[in-house]
């Protein structure tokens, strides 16, 4: 029975995939006859579900290409994980990677950094590039402000009530360069938790990764225009300085 709805899945996304990369669609097929490989099956049938909703294919004729060496990567590290709010980020490069020659490779990078990525630094990913204030340095770099938020707003958001586990996940976002700051918690037995004001700003990198990873394939400073208060944002020929 499993077998059969995984089958009917399949079915139904395969017009888009071979419309994409053909390669691709040659690799599930593979898939389908491995019975070990079911589970990754299902969780990229579902990845490439929400990309297809994403471009709004509907089985018709589709003038966009994605680089097969994009998509493989997509489908071999994406097909390891069943969270939901990871597979969107997973179903963003898939969307962001289609162009109208299909040569584009620029998502290889957030590929490796999304496959190291776990819920924890996703759901703080979302939330400090999205909640951050955006300005554009001298050189058209988009860039965010100092970004501080409350300890206890941060484990909320997070979902992780351990400070230990939220110190080391803050920690390896700093050292891959994708915030800048960390958990600098005050050593004072007077105060407690609310006290706590941390400093997780989120780099130019993260702020491209995430873009591309909500299906955005433009400039980055289109997507995040509307986020920009009307008297910091400027076009790309008038940058202000950060």
């Amino acid at each position: 029975m499993k077998e059969l709805i995984i089958l009917k899945m399949l079915n139904e996304v395969s017009p888009f995939i071979k419309a994409i990369c053909m390669p691709a669609s040659e690799e599930l097929g593979l898939m389908m006859r491995d019975q070990v490989r079911y589970w990754r099956l299902n969780n990229i049938i579902r990845i490439m579900d929400k990309s297809q909703k994403m471009i709004g294919f509907d089985g018709n004729e589709l003038n966009l290409k994605a680089n097969p060496k994009v998509v493989l990567s997509i489908i071999d590290k994406g097909s390891l994980t069943d969270d939901d709010d990871l597979q969107n980020m997973w179903a963003g490069l898939v969307t962001s990677s289609c162009t109208e020659d299909g040569a584009d490779d620029a998502n290889l990078i957030f590929v490796n950094i999304l496959d190291r990525m776990s819920t924890i630094q996703a759901r703080i990913t979302k939330h400090i590039c999205e909640d951050s204030k955006k300005v554009n340095s001298l050189e058209g770099l988009l860039l965010t402000s100092e970004y501080q938020i409350p300890l206890t707003e941060l484990m909320e958001i997070a979902d992780c009530n351990d400070i230990q586990r939220l110190d080391r996940e803050v920690d390896y976002m700093a050292s891959q360069r994708l915030i800048i700051g960390g958990l600098y918690l005050k050593d004072d037995k007077e105060k407690s938790l609310v006290d706590d004001i941390v400093s997780i700003t989120p780099t130019a990198l993260l702020l491209n990764f995430y873009v591309r990873c909500t299906g955005h394939k433009g400039r980055i400073d289109s997507y995040w225009k509307n986020y920009i208060p009307n008297n910091e944002y400027k076009s790309p020929e008038r940058f202000i300085e950060f």
